[in-house]
């Protein structure tokens, strides 16, 4: 055994077979026909691409055919992704995060826009409103990204790592003169009433509250994990039947109100990086049209 081999502690090792009985009671339960939609794991050696549609997943795969990085394919995603989605758009916000193998480091990007100069809280209820406007001119940010919620992931050989979570931007929305960009319309997520939350009231220059969570984890300082998922009502979170007693009892001692169905996870697309071989793997929740490619 090598020396340098640590046994993980026994609420890890608890929680990782329970996990592991769990998916594997998923995959012999009987299910509705509607929620049998089963995605096989992902197994590469030199580069994997992941997100919401499977022609966006083909397209990250065509730019790692032709040399790029993951950096260059998930922008190729990106670029797919929100062409496809009749409600996503260039124009909204995207967050990213990129470990970068030389550097060894993780570069953030926050392309989230900000509130424009007049967007104030007196300036939304000298117009009658509670809250500022979901549609219209008055619901855009000054700086746009891209459009509504999805997730990008992509990993290379060389070690690039990348995890995206683009949204922002619900139709009917406004276009930027002729050049078919709708334009974000997060301003909607700000409030006027500091009592109502002290920290997102709207002022020029400020960036909305927002769900969007790209993730990369590290282990002993190396990239192992991009995942990205999506929460959107702060304080809920919907599990599997399956989840044992215990868990759900921690969970609801934390404060979350749960929801439980028989198959539930995502969307969630991840890429883990096996330093021991020399390999990716990863893979796509059940929810929604989330693909993948490696390679």
């Amino acid at each position: 055994m090598n020396d340098s081999y640590r046994a993980p502690p026994l609420r890890a090792l608890a929680i990782g077979l329970v996990a592991a009985a769990a998916l594997w009671l998923a995959t012999i339960a009987p299910a509705p026909a509607q929620e049998r939609t089963q995605k096989p794991p992902l197994h590469a050696q030199s580069w994997m691409a992941i997100t919401g549609k499977p022609l966006a997943a083909t397209t990250g795969s065509m730019m790692f055919q032709r040399g790029g990085n993951a950096v260059v394919a998930t922008c190729a995603m990106l670029a797919t992704t929100a062409t496809m989605w009749d409600t996503l758009s260039w124009g909204g916000e995207t967050q990213a995060l990129i470990w970068h193998p030389h550097e060894k480091r993780v570069i953030a990007i926050n392309a989230l826009g900000v509130a424009p100069t007049g967007a104030t809280a007196q300036f939304f209820r000298d117009q009658g409103m509670a809250y500022p406007p979901a549609r219209g001119a008055d619901s855009r940010p000054a700086v746009e990204g891209v459009r509504e919620i999805t997730s990008v992931v992509a990993a290379d050989r060389a070690g690039w790592l990348v995890a995206i979570t683009p949204s922002g931007g619900w139709v009917p929305a406004v276009i930027a003169g002729r050049t078919g960009i709708g334009l974000s319309q997060r301003m909607q997520a700000f409030v006027l009433d500091p009592v109502e939350n002290p920290f997102n009231v709207v002022e020029p220059g400020k960036r909305p509250r927002s769900t969007l969570t790209p993730s990369l984890a590290l282990r002993d300082g190396k990239p192992w994990l991009a995942f990205a998922d999506h929460p959107i009502m702060p304080g809920r979170m919907q599990l599997q039947d399956a989840t044992p007693p215990w868990v759900r009892s921690e969970l609801a001692q934390r404060g979350y109100k749960l929801e439980f169905r028989a198959r539930r996870s995502g969307p969630i697309n991840a890429i883990l990086v096996d330093p021991e071989y020399g390999t990716l793997r990863g893979g796509s929740s059940n929810h929604g049209e989330d693909y993948g490619i490696g390679w």
